[in-house]
């Protein structure tokens, strides 16, 4: 949207606009980090003004921006070097991962880490009962019970954030977890949180819970698994 067309201005048309786009960000990110933390936390002056202490001048303003100003000259000279080599900016690949509860996840706009988290949960939910009812015959029941529970936790949970033009996911996500971890809510053993989270996240793979609309899971992993088998 927006290296495009300033690609386009310049003649290069035909480079990869991500690869102008890392360019320049790369630049910004460079030339702010390198000049440090700002005492003000990038407040305006006023706002950050302490009794006691002087504002300063403009001289002094001007010092302490010098080092983070990124001129026009500079946003060309990175693109022209994207142009030149335009490979070696393009950004790196995500590894999505490759299950339902993943995908609808990142649809709903989890972040990556959550998705992570969420996978170690589901497979230490599944281990747990895995090794329970293989010796212990009451277990499957118990197991049943407890799905039929967060079940009903991701329902309260999903009407409260569901609906709405903005992807909702990411929040329900958290509201799961507060409720969850909730100190009031009575169980009917004494699980561990995380083995309750994983039971949700064993819930999502098995598309009994969403964290977006219902969309056609088994289609888009088709489609992911095509995409990144093309690299």
């Amino acid at each position: 949207m927006y290296a495009k067309p300033v690609l386009e201005r310049m003649g290069f048309g035909t480079t990869p606009p991500e690869s102008a786009w890392e360019a320049v960000v790369g630049l910004f990110r460079t030339r702010m980090r390198a000049a440090g933390p700002l005492p003000s936390g990038g407040l305006p002056e006023v706002l950050a003004y302490r009794p006691g202490t002087s504002l300063p001048g403009a001289a002094e303003a001007e010092r302490r921006l010098a080092a983070r100003i990124v001129t026009t000259f500079d946003i060309d000279a990175a693109v022209r070097i994207a142009v030149t080599n335009p490979l070696g900016y393009r950004p790196l690949k995500r590894i999505i991962l490759l299950n339902r509860m993943g995908v609808k996840m990142l649809v709903g706009r989890c972040n990556v880490n959550a998705v992570e988290r969420a996978d170690t949960l589901r497979l230490y939910y599944q281990d747990h009962w895995r090794t329970r009812t293989s010796v212990d015959h009451t277990a499957r029941a118990v197991q049943e019970a407890l799905r039929r529970r967060l079940l009903a936790i991701t329902d309260e949970a999903t009407e409260g954030v569901a609906g709405g033009l903005e992807p909702w996911g990411a929040d329900l996500w958290k509201e799961i977890q507060r409720r969850v971890n909730d100190p009031t809510r009575a169980w009917d053993e004494p699980f561990d949180d995380d083995l309750l989270l994983g039971g949700v996240c064993d819930l999502a793979n098995l598309c009994k819970v969403w964290f977006s609309d219902p969309f056609d899971v088994e289609a888009e992993l088709g489609r992911l698994r095509a995409e990144q088998a093309a690299g």
